[in-house]
């Protein structure tokens, strides 16, 4: 049954905008699009048709915008479900600094450095200490893995660079799949501590349970966190997940299913986790919904457009590359 909402969509295979809709059948609530070159593509938007409807029909506030500037597209890990495609076989190189520099002079708000991860750049501190001179940046923030903060040395370098705070990806180790990148993400929240730097804390989750190491960490530090996203697996990047997790699922598995306020968009929502804001979100590729929104993004070819229309664009752009160096066609849509 559709619902009767009109949606625009987001191809995955050529991102171009698309004719989209709800339809609600027995095992939940589907967006569909429809490509004239590739044809229907589907993707879960929810099981609770009821909460479904809440949040899509509720009207939102424009939010302050702020620019998300991925400083390269290297990276020191090998995550599962990676956005940015990074340690694929895409060879982007770094943008110069005084290209960054020029971009984030462009912003309207905070600044946040994302990558791949930011820390693998050598100039880093440099770039940091740049936006920091600039009057029209208000924060400045990293957004990180983690694995270079359990040097000490080194985050007392960034942080006297200019740093404001880390939004910090902190995983269950199941999530992982790694003992070892999850001690030193472990090292370098205690660092972290020690120094007093603020931290957004984001889990990505594969499965609810993996919330319950998350919960303890956050009640572990939650003195120098002061923000909280959790996240769940959506169709994105190299890896697609088999399992697919909704915000209404993620709200009842914390006990908050009725305890929660409405978000910036239809697909995410907001509660209070151990004393601190939560933000609980679900990746929907409806420009109607998400577009919009509070971020400013640059694609990999250096062009601005909004956050979640640019992280589809460079998902694109970034596997036709890696397709067209490995002498092969484009993939149809699943």
């Amino acid at each position: 049954m559709e619902l009767g909402y009109e949606a625009i969509g987001l191809c995955p295979v050529c991102a171009k905008d698309v004719p989209a809709y709800y339809e609600s059948i027995p095992e939940g609530i589907f967006f569909v699009g429809e490509c004239p070159e590739h044809g229907i593509f589907r993707e879960m938007a929810e099981k609770d048709l009821d909460f479904f409807r809440r949040g899509y029909e509720h009207e939102y506030l424009p939010v302050r915008g702020n620019l998300l500037l991925p400083v390269t597209y290297r990276c020191n890990l090998k995550c599962t479900y990676c956005y940015a495609l990074s340690n694929t076989d895409h060879d982007i190189p770094d943008r110069p600094f005084e290209v960054i520099r020029d971009m984030i002079a462009t912003a309207d708000g905070n600044a946040t450095l994302i990558g791949g991860e930011p820390t693998v750049r050598d100039d880093l501190f440099d770039i940091i200490a740049a936006a920091r001179q600039m009057s029209n940046v208000n924060k400045i923030c990293v957004c990180t893995n983690g694995q270079r903060f359990r040097d000490m040395e080194y985050l007392k370098g960034l942080r006297a660079a200019g740093l404001d705070y880390l939004f910090f990806s902190f995983n269950d180790v199941e999530y992982e799949m790694s003992s070892t990148v999850h001690k030193n993400k472990l090292q370098a929240l205690e660092n972290c501590y020690k120094l007093r730097i603020p931290v957004w804390l984001q889990a990505t989750i594969s499965d609810l349970r993996q919330l319950d190491s998350f919960v303890s960490v956050l009640r572990g530090y939650k003195k120098i966190v002061f923000n909280v996203t959790v996240r769940a697996v959506k169709s994105i990047g190299v890896n697609h997940p088999t399992n697919n997790i909704c915000m209404s699922e993620i709200l009842e598995y914390l006990g908050k299913k009725d305890d929660y306020r409405m978000g910036t968009n239809a697909f995410n929502r907001h509660t209070d986790l151990e004393g601190k804001n939560a933000k609980i979100c679900s990746v929907v590729y409806d420009m109607t919904s998400l577009d919009p929104v509070d971020w400013d993004y640059v694609i990999s070819d250096d062009t601005f457009t909004k956050f979640w229309r640019g992280m589809r664009v460079d998902e694109v752009m970034l596997r036709e590359r890696i397709l067209k160096k490995n002498g092969q066609s484009k993939q149809p849509v699943g």
